[in-house]
């Protein structure tokens, strides 16, 4: 079908074989005249034959058959994409009905149009609107795509003429994958310029052996595609997850310290490093390359990276802010992370101790940290709780909501050996050890 703004999309390879499928939410508009005839109707039977027409999309992405032209691109049955009917809507308009004239973008633009200001509609900016006009001129299958700042639409035409002749709905479901093609960001295959070099160009013929099946050309069958196409359509769907029911990627880092102090620790986002300098080591499923941006820091620190950014360098704590970001099967990840040393912010006095110890908030000291929106917050370190316990993790002391530079704590009662403090200051936890001599 016709299509217009298809944008261009990202040229990563995907990997089919590591990949969740994706279902992409649609949602179906039927326009009826006004009295509610020359249109599919809303009852069991019309509702079963939009069903259909969006579960032969799902056959075809899913039982995807070799292309019939030559090649580079290897064969793939599945591509992990699949559609899901979410809502049927049934509008008696006569104006939108006539807008089945073929081809006619302005047409297809006002059923859009229409239905965006439609308050009942849910949906408007997270499905792909499938848009079913009447006035039919001839008994042939067509449609057009439409790709808007707001919304995704396919127009589909003549179908109610095969559906009142008891005629197919998979050639509808066809050329609505078609259609499904241009909305996900691809053009025609043939000639010279899809996007993709695995695609041959051909004279675009119908039906037969020497014709291609390609499902973003005009044939018979529109049942295969290209590695390079599969691929365009996933990487334009993942810059739009609104649009996604099920198969949002994901990818987890991992993240240790070496080279830390005693006290070094990771958990969550914000990571104490015990010390002043540490080894940061990170890792994610199917990534060998990571790379690193600074956001901000304070103590003099600083931090360089080697091993692909798989390991990042850190001295000068202070706190460091750093975003880290890394790609796993054509899918951009990115996490940003604090690395701290609780011990330049708090002073333990005296350690070793005998019958007591203070925990004191270092004097003009300014944690430099990130908050839920990766911008960098500074703030002094004061005393809001702290918990302390012995070897065998007996607690020995405790006080929440001190609001305090310092804070003494009592060992009279406990058997010698190494005790572990935990303070709490501004949401961070920060651990840190006193010896009992």
């Amino acid at each position: 079908g016709g299509h217009t703004s298809i944008p261009n999309s990202n040229s990563c390879i995907v990997d089919l074989s590591q990949m969740a499928v994706k279902t992409i939410r649609v949602t179906v508009h039927v326009f009826q005249k006004n009295d509610g005839s020359s249109n599919i109707p809303n009852d069991s039977y019309g509702r079963q034959y939009l069903d259909n027409m969006i579960e032969h999309v799902n056959d075809i992405q899913s039982g995807l058959a070799p292309m019939n032209l030559s090649t580079t691109s290897p064969y793939f049955q599945d591509s992990k994409l699949r559609f899901h009917l979410v809502k049927k809507h049934f509008w008696k308009n006569t104006t939108m009905w006539s807008k089945g004239n073929r081809f006619s973008e302005a047409h297809h633009t006002a059923m859009k149009d229409f239905v965006m200001q439609q308050p009942g509609v849910q949906f408007k900016s997270n499905s792909i609107h499938v848009l079913i006009p009447g006035n039919y001129l001839s008994p042939s299958r067509g449609g057009s795509a439409l790709n808007t700042s707001n919304s995704i639409s396919s127009m589909l035409e003549d179908v109610y003429h095969f559906y009142q002749n008891g005629l197919n709905y998979w050639d509808h479901g066809k050329t609505l994958g078609h259609e499904f093609g241009h909305n996900l960001s691809l053009p025609h295959s043939w000639g010279c310029c899809d996007g993709c070099s695995d695609t041959p160009s051909h004279s675009n013929c119908w039906s037969g052996p020497t014709c291609s099946n390609n499902i973003m050309d005009y044939n018979s069958t529109n049942q295969a595609m290209t590695i390079c196409q599969a691929s365009r359509m996933h990487n334009y769907i993942i810059t739009r997850p609104q649009y996604l029911i099920s198969g949002h990627p994901t990818s987890s880092l991992s993240i240790n310290l070496t080279n830390a102090g005693n006290n070094g620790s990771v958990s969550g986002s914000t990571i104490n490093t015990g010390s002043s300098s540490a080894t940061v080591n990170v890792s994610a499923i199917n990534c060998s390359s990571y790379s690193w941006t600074y956001l901000g820091g304070s103590g003099g620190a600083s931090y360089s990276t080697s091993s692909n950014g798989s390991q990042v360098y850190l001295s000068g704590l202070g706190s460091i802010n750093l975003k880290v970001t890394w790609v796993v099967n054509c899918v951009p990840f990115s996490r940003s992370l604090t690395f701290f040393n609780g011990g330049s912010y708090f002073i333990v006095s005296p350690n070793p101790a005998n019958d007591h110890f203070t925990v004191t908030a270092v004097d003009k000291s300014v944690f430099s940290l990130l908050n839920a929106n990766d911008e960098v917050i500074k703030f002094n370190p004061q005393i809001d709780d702290i918990e302390v316990v012995d070897f065998n993790g007996k607690p020995v002391f405790s006080r929440t909501d001190v609001k305090s530079s310092e804070v003494t704590v009592s060992l009279d009662r406990t058997f010698k050996g190494m005790h572990y403090i935990k303070i709490r200051s501004h949401d961070l936890i920060i651990p840190l050890n006193v010896l009992k001599i």
